[in-house]
């Protein structure tokens, strides 16, 4: 995936940077799924957003240090999966990382399209290998 900082938290961590605000950082991630462009704040077409996904929920991500992997990155440190679709999920084209389990809440982080995007139906997983999410400030 390749990604892009949200708006959000570009104002959250220069508002901390120079003492504007403090700054608490979630301790749990979640993949989210888009049909199409999320949009500056993740909030466009994330898959479950008319409710006819069936079986789509955001899936917990884990990332390694960033201080191993070179400047302004950090990687997925194990696979994320979702469960199997209960229904037909269609061309899935963008994922996001956001600091809440729970569809259209939360704070997107990153952003950003499918290096190759995949349609998933009935009975499918999608799934993301160790190493696959990567987040980057630069």
């Amino acid at each position: 995936m390749a990604s892009a900082i949200s708006d959000w938290l570009e104002k959250a961590l220069l508002d901390h940077t120079f003492n504007v605000s403090a700054f608490t950082a979630s301790t749990l991630f979640y993949m989210a799924l888009f049909s199409g462009t999320p949009g500056e704040d993740g909030l466009n077409n994330e898959i479950a957003g008319s409710g006819t996904y069936g079986g789509y929920v955001r899936r917990e991500v884990k990332f390694a240090n960033a201080a191993t992997l070179g400047i302004g990155q950090i990687v997925s440190s194990s696979a994320c999966e979702f469960v199997a679709a209960t229904d037909n999920w269609g061309p899935i084209t963008h994922a996001g990382i956001f600091d809440s389990a729970i569809t259209a809440a939360g704070n997107c982080m990153f952003k950003g399209s499918l290096l190759n995007a995949r349609t998933v139906n009935t009975g499918e997983t999608f799934r993301f290998a160790s190493g696959d999410v990567k987040a980057s400030l630069g």
